[in-house]
């Protein structure tokens, strides 16, 4: 319950190393460690267990949000670099870094999801 983003060794994912959950009461979680990083907790707050096809069918509901992400952010980055006439202002070269730096973050989150197999797949192959 206890993780953290793990950012190296590549590929970045959460990690739970150092980490030890202490308590858990009511909508309060403890959690010791033996580093300090950035911290989370993974929640899922209606403690519903998915089946297989439910995770199959929210995984493609995330790559396909996700890919609208990117094709977004590609024509966002696209644009803002052919028009000369808004590529010499600063500000869109700010977002023009930004739109690259969240299409890097987005790619990330995307190739995650994809090398993430589901819990039926998961079992079967054991």
């Amino acid at each position: 319950m206890c993780q953290y983003w793990e950012m190296e060794p590549p590929p970045p994912g959460w990690s739970s190393e150092g980490l030890t959950l202490v308590a858990k009461e009511g909508t309060a979680v403890t959690c010791r460690t033996t580093h300090l990083t950035n911290f989370a907790i993974l929640v899922n707050p209606s403690n519903t267990i998915f089946t297989g096809t439910e995770e199959l069918i929210l995984q493609i509901i995330t790559i396909g949000g996700v890919s609208l992400s990117i094709i977004g952010l590609l024509a966002t980055i696209i644009g803002l670099a052919v028009f000369k006439q808004i590529r010499s202002v600063l500000t869109n070269r700010v977002h023009i870094g930004l739109s690259t730096s969240l299409l890097i973050a987005t790619f990330s989150c995307l190739s995650e999801q994809i090398r993430q197999p589901t819990r039926d797949s998961a079992t079967s192959s054991r």
